[in-house]
């Protein structure tokens, strides 16, 4: 289920306690210490098919030309097809199954960067076939898959086996090559500039796509992860491209370039060329038996010996060349050429002890942050104190926050919810329809800080504390329904017996005149999302219900994925609301990162604290 997941995390963070008596490249995890090098290395005969009975001492390999040790030798094989009577492959429903799947060593590890910048319209035509082909007849059922796009953020890549998915993103898939038009707010910040500086822009933007998805797949396993890279050109500079290379060997990632178009503008082509020969993968440029050459990504990494030595040169931040030779005569061998060693400060990071864990408090709010897998709404459910001794839950639903480039496959039209008691007796039912969503841009107008902002659908109820069913459904243009779930939620307690916070809703503005707007009004719908961006103006509403005649004392602070204080908060009384406070939050001062508001009152019976988090991007 999509839906209910995001609902009861919101609910459980925002639920007063009792009384009381930064996305940089992710480090990559050293194993066996900062000096260990892992190869990964395909030995065939002469027809191809892989030499599967080798041992440490088949294999001489050179570092610098001088001969190395090899600690290590293990013949990695995927499963590329289930026996009969043997382990079907795990659905991918949750994080934790991903995880766990993306972990093996037997499975295929797939990312292909959909690079529409660089892709020809028509060429994008002409390759939708041959990719569908590849997923729905060469994709193993255990092979995961995650397709994304430059703009795409690695916490949104989705790894999957769900064909049907995978072709739907394809079947998609258009060329922008030479067609300027921006499509979200990043694009029309920098739509007037001249083409060419668009172009260059756009090249780092990729660029950016590749070393941020090679450092991600490096922290999944030490197994060999493939790239395929879509793009027809890659203008970059030298210095760059020795970071993708650096990026790519350092995280035992394959690259293989497939040029449509194979257009070479400016030596542009030879760019993918060289990832694809310096990470032991190939260029796919062979137009006419794509099929033939796409099914190499998935044989060479079918079966492969994974080799580890400890390099005596340490970190010293320079270019080591690796040879690997086979002893038994006949064989054909395929590895990587070389990596970059690092430096003495990235070593030193590296080594250090892991920082103290979060508090439970802050790492729940986090965990509110990840939505389910393949999610086609955004929802977010809270409580507050309602009439005669009932608590208020309002439930907000708005359409999923798109990647870009990856359109949901369903367009929501209505969602239906139903909260009953332990009899099945209603509490509440009805339908909410779709949201109205703000009018596309027309051609040439740029995005604007200040244009409308998404409405959200929401519904207000009373129930009775203790515990409830809520039914939920999603709904599509037809009627058809597809989504539901059913779950039980624990209501809490705001009739006054302990002090107590109501759950924190957030309302976003992107203009000071939408946050003038939103302050005056006390019914103003609160968005369901969590993750805003850097030119948003948060309001971040609360109601505090003390024990006994005294007011309770109330403040707030902004925190850091690991629980330590950003700022102190301002938590003013909202004077349109009986026990109301009010948080500004302005969010242009801060970095591109996940942060968590925390929330606490003291008064006469103890102390009660509320978290909510946010995920801020550029």
């Amino acid at each position: 289920m999509v839906l209910v997941a995001a609902c009861l995390c919101a609910l459980a963070v925002g639920q007063a306690q009792q009384p009381q008596q930064q996305t940089p490249p992710q480090r990559p995890t050293f194993r066996a210490g900062v000096n260990a090098v892992r190869v990964d290395v395909i030995v065939t005969d002469r027809q191809g098919t892989p030499a599967d009975n080798l041992g440490a001492a088949d294999f001489d390999v050179t570092e610098d030309g001088k001969p190395q040790s090899i600690d290590s030798c293990k013949l990695i094989r995927v499963q590329t097809r289930q026996e009969p009577g043997g382990e079907a492959p795990r659905a991918i429903r949750t994080f934790e199954d991903e995880e766990t799947e993306l972990a093996r060593d037997d499975v295929r590890v797939i990312v292909m960067l959909l690079d529409d910048y660089h892709v020809s319209r028509i060429s994008a035509m002409n390759l939708r076939g041959w990719l569908h082909r590849f997923i729905d007849t060469q994709l193993g059922p255990y092979d995961l898959l995650a397709l994304m796009y430059p703009m795409t953020p690695t916490s949104a890549l989705t790894f999957t086996r769900d064909k049907f998915a995978l072709t739907s993103v394809i079947d998609r898939f258009e060329g922008r090559l030479g067609d300027y038009m921006p499509r979200n707010q990043i694009e029309g910040n920098y739509s007037m500039e001249q083409p060419w500086q668009i172009e260059g822009v756009r090249s780092q933007v990729v660029a950016s796509a590749i070393k941020s998805a090679c450092y991600h797949l490096g922290t999944l396993n030490e197994g060999r992860k493939s790239l395929i890279v879509v793009a027809e050109a890659l203008p970059l500079p030298g210095a760059d491209l020795r970071e993708l290379i650096e990026a790519a060997n350092r995280n035992n990632v394959a690259i293989y370039p497939l040029e449509p178009g194979a257009m070479g503008v400016f030596g542009a082509a030879n760019v993918l060329r060289s990832l694809a020969d310096e990470t032991n993968g190939r260029a796919i440029t062979e137009r006419k038996n794509l099929d033939q050459a796409l099914g190499a990504v998935l044989r060479d990494s079918s079966a492969y010996y994974l080799l580890g030595y400890n390099s005596s040169k340490g970190a010293d931040g320079k270019y080591h060349e690796i040879k690997v030779r086979v002893r038994k005569p006949g064989l054909e061998v395929r590895a990587r050429k070389g990596y970059w060693a690092l430096t003495a400060a990235e070593a030193a990071l590296a080594q250090e002890p892991p920082k103290p864990a979060a508090p439970p408090a802050v790492t729940t709010a986090l965990g509110a942050l990840a939505q389910p897998r393949g999610r086609v709404i955004t929802t977010w459910l809270g409580a507050s104190r309602g009439d005669n001794g009932r608590t208020r839950l309002t439930f907000v639903w708005e359409p999923a926050a798109s990647v870009p480039g990856l359109q949901p496959a369903v367009r929501v039209a209505r969602v239906s919810l139903k909260a009953t008691d332990a009899t099945g007796s209603p509490y509440f039912e009805g339908s909410l329809p779709a949201p109205v969503q703000p009018t596309k841009l027309p051609a040439g107008q740029r995005v604007s800080a200040t244009g409308p902002r998404p409405t959200s659908a929401h519904a207000a109820f009373d129930v009775p504390p203790g515990r409830l069913q809520m039914h939920v459904s999603i709904e599509d243009s037809e009627g058809l329904v597809v989504d539901s779930d059913v779950r039980d939620i624990d209501v809490p307690d705001f009739s006054g017996r302990r002090l107590a916070i109501s759950t924190p809703s957030i309302i976003r503005a992107r203009s000071m005149k939408e946050f003038r707007e939103a302050a005056s009004d006390p019914a103003a719908a609160p968005t369901a999302g969590r993750q805003f961006s850097r030119a948003e103006r948060l309001l971040v509403r609360f109601d505090v219900y003390p024990h006994g005649s005294a007011p309770a004392a109330v403040t707030a602070r902004l925190l850091n994925r690991f629980g330590r204080e950003m700022a102190k908060l301002s938590a003013s009384s909202d004077t349109n609301r009986t026990d109301g406070y009010a948080i500004d939050l302005p969010l242009a001062g801060l970095s591109a990162g996940e942060y968590v508001i925390e929330i606490r009152a003291r008064g006469e019976s103890g102390e009660a604290s509320a978290t909510v988090a946010i995920r801020v991007t550029a």
